[in-house]
């Protein structure tokens, strides 16, 4: 008795040992969903990066607020179960009451797609910035003037990772 006990002990532990994944836990290097990679330029010299100073980026459909001090630099996240995201992009935003702000608000248009990555991390959202011929991918101001930013330069329309710049800024 005590012997079928052992080997069905053994059984047991082989059969958990086999069923086991070794990596059942989603590494922080793994490319999970992106988010938009904005960089920031001299609208006057286009090849110099140029920060911007106090910016915060505004969500209009929900409270989400980022806040940059001095970067040139910023990564956007989109909505993952819609096609559309609009933020307020606003410079200057300070304490300070003799300090002009400038706003702009930035829409855009996307499809999404889901893309497994594995058993542990599940699925990504990829997200591809509208192509279509009257839809634009970006819309700044609904269609009008920017109060500071002068032109958008998209450098990439799939958003697969976040290691690459997907959209200029000139301003």
């Amino acid at each position: 008795m005590k012997r079928i006990f052992c080997c069905c002990l053994v059984v047991l532990f082989a059969v958990f040992q086999v069923n086991c994944e070794r990596d059942d836990v989603c590494g922080g290097s793994t490319p999970t969903t992106p988010r938009i990679v904005v960089e920031f330029y001299d609208y006057n010299n286009t090849t110099l990066a140029k920060n911007v100073t106090n910016m915060t980026l505004k969500s209009t459909e929900t409270d989400s607020v980022l806040t940059y001090t001095a970067t040139n630099k910023v990564f956007v996240p989109l909505k993952t179960f819609d096609t559309t995201t609009t933020y307020a992009f606003t410079i200057n935003d300070d304490e300070n009451p003799n300090t002009l702000t400038f706003t702009d608000s930035l829409m855009f248009n996307y499809a999404t797609r889901d893309v497994y990555v594995s058993r542990a991390c599940g699925y990504k959202t990829v997200f591809d910035l509208s192509q279509d011929i009257g839809i634009p991918a970006v819309i700044l101001n609904n269609g009008n003037p920017g109060t500071w930013i002068r032109n958008i330069v998209i450098d990439t329309h799939t958003i697969e990772f976040e290691d690459e710049t997907h959209i200029r800024i000139y301003f």
